[in-house]
């Protein structure tokens, strides 16, 4: 059976009858998926074989096959006359003298390949210091070499080949494209090699007919303009695209199907802990019922039991009614406030606490009968006219057919000391940690300046010593040369990470304003990570001093750096607006956002933030929610020369706390 019949009988349409022509002489190298044997090696089956199959159906011609060990023999075939066609070839140079070749008919990608494990995920991510193994003949190599001319390359005779010196380690990746790459990966030898990303480059392959038939080639081109288009995305489907993967073959699939596991267990098990609790908080309420039962049998002793107590506690006492009058006070308010016994009785509040009026009085109570309880701060008034700083905790209670206020007084004389030499020490601390900063970053500007000049000036003498040995080797050493070449090369290299070296320890945009180096940052910013930053600047900025520049600049610094580590965002926006003598500085991100934790520690970068806009008399803010971005603002007041400025959260002198009882 012919060919073209039996390639009618397997797509089950129409066949027109081949013409009594000679058969078609195609030539063909072994190389799945383009080309390989059935496992009984008695038919050939691949991309390139389908592909001419449908072009001699389209042709009404019949298909003589020849196949060849190497390039070599079939373009000395070719050359010799023996071949009419060679399917999917790509187009060169070379072969342009013996081959006419069709337009486009396949078009596949290629792929990087290298070690598992291998962080580097594209081509242009590839420095000096790697090479990279491919096919040393085709248009892939003369795009490396244009595109990437001082990437070290390794020319091999095919993709096997490149795959091999990546394994033996003469090669960090290797460049197949993306048939070739199913083909070959996870078998034999490569099962330690992934693909690890694109190469930004597209094999266009095409079929090639003799150079000396012209009308063979127009013939070839009216035959694949014929072919539907559904046929040869076919084609591509069964060879040339790796087979989809199934769900439950898929890494994350156990993974995710293990985690929902877990949290049915965990949710089973809050179940079941939560209705033990249910039980045993039954169990407790019954033992209090039976509690209480058997405590109104003894309530007058119990009662008589309490006054005693509350009569001889230590802590102030006082039952206050809800017109404000004092009803009960114990000897410790007593003694605390130098009053005798009974003295404060039926009195009011105000004896106590003259800043307390009416008004305030009535709203007290109503808080504390719907929240139950309450604690405060406050100062009252002794017997001789003296203040003492005291705390209070109130409480409600409710006794028979009567409402009372329970007020514990406890003197806060010492601990109110304790605090103010506790603020004293923590106001110290900032002052250090603002020096310390500060000397930090002069530090930084000199070891800047020492790694620019001193470094750049011996990075010169070396540039400029290689060369002139380059010039005095000449065409005599060539590959003395080419090393110095390379050596020329890392050294500017080596000026480029001096140069971000020093760049990063102390921006010299700094000397240009705030505004410019924020805009320096940002774009910085953007070319490192690919993120569009947008920064806008409102009002006139006043002109700053170095140690507010710096905070500011530290603390959009460390904002991006958290945009860039966590946020997954797609854009990021700088203002820096000045309005009603207030600077404010706001970074924003569309990112994931998170959901603050107030029982969970703040990391040291938005501590660091907060400090430095602290140490320079402002304030930084984080707000963000899960999945609509973070906000950063540093609120600053612009004050005028020497004024009075206390940094955030610091109560100048004379500031208390609020009124109460």
């Amino acid at each position: 059976m012919s060919p073209a019949l039996r390639l009618c009988l397997l797509l089950a349409v129409p066949c027109l009858p081949a013409r009594a022509e000679e058969a078609l002489r195609v030539g063909v190298l072994l190389d799945p998926p383009y080309v390989q044997r059935e496992a009984s090696g008695s038919r050939l089956t691949g991309a390139s074989v389908d592909l001419a199959e449908l072009l001699a159906r389209r042709m009404g011609r019949t298909l003589s096959w020849q196949v060849y060990d190497s390039p070599a023999a079939l373009a000395a075939a070719q050359q010799a006359g023996r071949l009419d066609l060679a399917p999917l070839l790509p187009q060169t140079p070379a072969g342009l003298r013996y081959w006419r070749f069709s337009e486009p008919a396949v078009r596949v990608p290629v792929k990087l390949v290298a070690r598992r494990g291998f962080r580097i995920g594209t081509l242009d991510e590839l420095t000096v210091g790697y090479r990279v193994a491919l096919r040393d003949d085709g248009p892939l190599r003369r795009f490396v070499a244009e595109n990437y001319p001082a990437l070290p390359r390794l020319g091999l005779a095919g993709e096997r080949a490149a795959l091999d010196a990546v394994v033996d380690g003469r090669a960090d990746a290797a460049l197949i494209d993306l048939p070739h790459a199913h083909a070959l990966l996870g078998r034999g030898d490569y099962l330690d090699l992934e693909l690890i990303g694109d190469a930004g480059y597209t094999l266009t392959l095409r079929v090639a007919s003799r150079a000396d038939r012209p009308e063979l080639g127009r013939a070839v081109d009216a035959a694949l303009a014929r072919i539907e288009p559904a046929a040869l995305a076919a084609l591509q489907a069964r060879w040339l695209r790796p087979p989809a993967t199934p769900a439950w073959q898929r890494p994350g699939f156990w993974r995710g199907a293990s985690w929902l596991l877990l949290a049915a267990l965990l949710a089973l098990g809050l179940a079941l802990a939560w209705q033990s609790r249910q039980r045993r908080e039954l169990r407790q309420q019954l033992a209090q019922t039976r509690r209480e039962l058997e405590a109104r049998e003894s309530s007058e002793a119990a009662l008589q039991l309490t006054q005693f107590s509350l009569d001889r506690n230590t802590a102030g006492v006082l039952w206050l009614g809800w017109d404000g009058r004092i009803c009960y006070a114990n000897e410790a308010v007593l003694r605390m406030h130098g009053h005798a016994a009974g003295q404060l009785l039926g009195q009011g509040i105000r004896a106590l606490d003259p800043a307390l009026d009416v008004d305030g009085w009535l709203a007290c109570w109503h808080h504390i009968r719907q929240a139950g309880a309450d604690e405060y701060e406050t100062v009252h008034r002794c017997a001789d006219g003296s203040q003492l700083p005291v705390d209070v905790r109130l409480s409600y209670l409710r006794y028979r057919d009567s409402e009372y206020l329970v007020a514990f007084v406890t003197d806060a004389t010492e601990r109110r000391r304790a605090r103010a030499a506790l603020l004293a020490s923590e106001a110290d601390l900032r002052e250090l940690a603002a020096h310390i900063d500060t000397v930090r970053e002069e530090e930084k500007a000199r070891i800047a300046r020492e790694v620019h000049d001193e470094l750049g000036q011996v990075l010169t003498g070396l540039r400029l010593e290689t060369s002139m040995a380059g010039q005095a080797a000449g065409a005599a050493a060539p590959a003395l040369a080419e090393r110095i070449g390379r050596m020329q090369g890392l050294i500017d290299q080596t000026f480029l990470i001096v140069r971000s070296i020093a760049s990063e320890l102390r921006p010299p945009i700094l000397n240009a304003g705030l505004p410019a180096a924020l805009d320096w940052l940002a774009r910085r910013f953007e070319e490192r990570y690919g993120l569009p930053t947008v920064v806008s600047v409102h009002g006139a900025v006043p002109a700053l001093d170095a140690k507010t520049e710096i905070a500011l600049f530290r603390i959009a610094q460390e904002s991006l750096t958290n945009v860039a580590r966590h946020a997954q965002a797609q854009t990021v926006r700088i203002d820096l607006t000045v309005s009603d003598g207030t600077l404010f500085l706001a970074i924003e991100d569309d990112g994931r956002g998170f959901a603050p934790d107030p029982g969970r520690p703040a990391s040291f970068g938005l501590i660091g933030m907060r400090e430095r806009a602290m140490a320079i008399g402002g304030s930084c803010m984080v707000e963000s929610r899960e999945g609509e971005g973070t906000d950063v603002t540093v609120r600053l007041p612009i004050v005028e020369k020497g004024a009075d400025l206390a940094p955030a959260g610091l109560p100048r002198s004379g500031e208390g706390g609020g009124s109460g009882i």
